[in-house]
């Protein structure tokens, strides 16, 4: 695709010292006009979550406005007309199903891309300098094994063994093809997408098995399921002579994983590294399961018009069972562009799955999305590439941050609602997320009885550290799930449409 406003894009990064984030707005086919919408959860995915990195850009974002944009070149007129109009793409071939005849389309040009309290934004330390040390959550006690921290130049750190829990930005980040520091320990799906996006060759990728332990400088590791994005893993690493610790990745905890035997075999004697991303007892959600049953109860409720598109927002990698459990259960097909059908070719979908997969945005009128064109603008511009065909929107945008209405409100930004509309189109916030709630974090570690705890997100090694810390070994109350909540948001939907289903 034609990245005509890039030029304009990489200069306002870099002046806002943010020039090492270049690459990856290139690589996830972010531009100008989405820049409003951005979320603290986009910005994560793009690898910028050090809190000080993203209050700068939202700053500057609310100063920019579109309006302000230079006018006297081709590059700016290019960035307004790129909001509106589509931009012609000519797709790759050899990705899922057969690729029809190129064409121009808007769903292609919306390429796959890819505060509140102490717990809204992922942790990262400030650069190293001159004897700085890693991070307690990214270097493993007992081993020189480091996890996650591909970004860490520090003097004298010597690791020759390197573990990537999943593709995720904010993980990855500083991982690149020109990698010499040894191997990197990863899953299979994780290893392909290092391959595919950032060009790591093979024999720099160790592909680990789940739940196959394997010995690496003498330290005992096991890969157990982590129920995040596909590829997920947590880690398990089991020192001679040393206690073991559990280093989560990014997780989403499920009663399963109390049946996990490397894991009852440290329960009560092990050091916990853990994703605290929801630590805080206000985020309280569904199971995914109920959240993509109430996706389609909300699209039952507001079908009552034949003509309507329905947008399901996605990561680069990422929220993929609500759109192939919704195309399941409407008997449908799912439209994805090209370059998320090349993310996708990395999974090891199930036939049946890779059968609900179309090329062709005429065959489906369920389209996944990137998650950052989930907003107006972009739906209308949508509506009027489809006149004729379409007449309505109907958009969801599942995430965590939705259940707690976390993340920075701004002006461009602020909701009062989880269903927000404007004229024929519909916006759901869905609490559909990757991520423990509070009441499954503290399930967790109450069940796994660690000696210590080391939380991996908004982890400022004090005060905020102390009150995640002191949440966690409080008393668990109920469990709720949220689901009276969103059920009543989603009935909602049927009163203003005139509809009971």
């Amino acid at each position: 695709m034609e990245r005509t406003e890039a030029p304009f894009l990489d200069k306002w990064l870099m002046g806002l010292g943010l020039g090492s984030y270049v690459e990856a707005f290139r690589r996830e086919e972010m531009d100008v006009a989405a820049l409003p919408y951005l979320t603290s959860e986009d910005l994560e995915k793009l690898g910028i979550v050090h809190p000080d990195a993203q209050k700068r850009l939202f700053d500057a974002v609310e100063e920019l406005g579109l309006e302000e944009l230079p006018t006297s070149n081709v590059e700016a007129k290019e960035v307004q007309r790129n909001v509106q109009e589509v931009i012609h793409v000519q797709e790759d071939s050899g990705d899922i199903g057969k690729e029809q005849e190129k064409k121009s389309r808007i769903t292609d040009f919306f390429q796959s891309h890819s505060s509140t309290d102490f717990t809204v934004t992922k942790a990262q330390a400030p650069p190293p300098q001159k004897g700085f040390t890693n991070p307690e959550w990214i270097s493993i006690p007992g081993t020189s094994f480091v996890v996650d921290g591909f970004g860490r130049k520090a003097d004298g750190i010597i690791c020759k063994n390197w573990f990537l829990t999943h593709f995720h930005a904010d993980h990855y980040g500083g991982l690149t093809k020109s990698f010499k520091r040894g191997k990197i320990h990863c899953t299979k799906i994780t290893a392909n997408l290092c391959k595919l996006k950032l060009g790591i060759s093979e024999e720099k990728l160790q592909v680990v098995e789940l739940n196959q332990p394997f010995l690496v400088e003498g330290v005992q590791v096991t890969f157990l399921n982590a129920n995040h994005c596909p590829g997920a893993a947590m880690i398990l690493f089991q020192p001679p002579g040393a206690r073991p610790v559990l280093h989560t990745g990014d997780f989403r905890y499920s009663a399963a994983m109390k049946n996990y035997p490397a894991l009852n075999a440290v329960r009560g004697n092990c050091t916990l590294i853990l994703d605290t991303t929801y630590c805080n007892p206000r985020y309280v959600f569904p199971s995914q399961q109920e959240a993509c049953m109430e996706v389609l109860r909300a699209v039952k409720a507001e079908m009552f018009n034949g003509k309507t598109l329905i947008l399901v927002g996605t990561y680069t990698i990422g929220k993929e069972l609500i759109f192939l459990e919704l195309a399941k259960c409407l008997a449908e097909k799912v439209y994805v562009g090209a370059a998320k059908r090349r993310v996708l070719s990395c999974l090891d979908l199930s036939a049946e799955d890779a059968s609900l997969l179309v090329s062709n945005d005429k065959m489906s009128n369920v389209h996944a999305v990137p998650m950052w064109n989930i907003n107006f603008p972009r739906m209308k511009s949508i509506l009027r590439y489809y006149r004729g065909r379409y007449n309505a929107i109907v958009a969801f945008k599942p995430t965590g941050w939705s259940a707690g209405r976390g993340g920075r409100q701004t002006k461009t930004t602020r909701r009062r609602s989880n269903r927000q509309q404007s004229d024929t189109m519909v916006i759901y916030e869905v609490p559909y997320s990757e991520h423990s709630s509070f009441s499954e974090m503290k399930e967790f570690v109450d069940w796994l009885g660690p000696n210590k705890i080391i939380p991996h997100v908004g982890n400022d090694g004090g005060t905020k550290r102390d009150a995640m810390l002191k949440l966690l070994s409080g008393k668990s109350g109920p469990s709720k799930s949220g689901f009276r909540d969103l059920a009543e948001m989603f009935d909602k939907a049927k009163v203003l449409n005139g509809r009971v289903s």
